[in-house]
């Protein structure tokens, strides 16, 4: 397992998506906060782009299956939540 703290920031333009992968002994507790951009053409890649990388990132566990643990959404303005829809992760 990987032992380092991994804070990733995503430019998805005028808006917010951080990913945090934090190590527990031989877990990793994966955290999402935040997924959205105000405009997905000015600048950045799309918000679903960056919710795209995040899972083809996560490790698999025990169960076979990717799984962020924790998903914070600050507030539900459109730049902090348009990049969400359901994927199978």
């Amino acid at each position: 397992m990987e032992e380092k703290l991994v804070v990733r920031v995503y430019d998805v333009g005028f808006g917010d998506c951080i990913y945090v992968r934090i190590p527990d002994g031989e877990n990793i507790f994966n955290v999402v906060i935040d997924c959205g951009s105000k405009d997905t053409i000015q600048g950045g890649q799309k918000p679903t782009d960056a919710i795209d990388h995040i899972i083809s990132k996560l490790p698999k566990e025990a169960d076979g299956k990717k799984h962020i643990h924790l998903l914070v959404v600050t507030h539900p303005h459109f730049d902090h939540i348009n990049g969400f829809e359901k994927k199978k992760v």
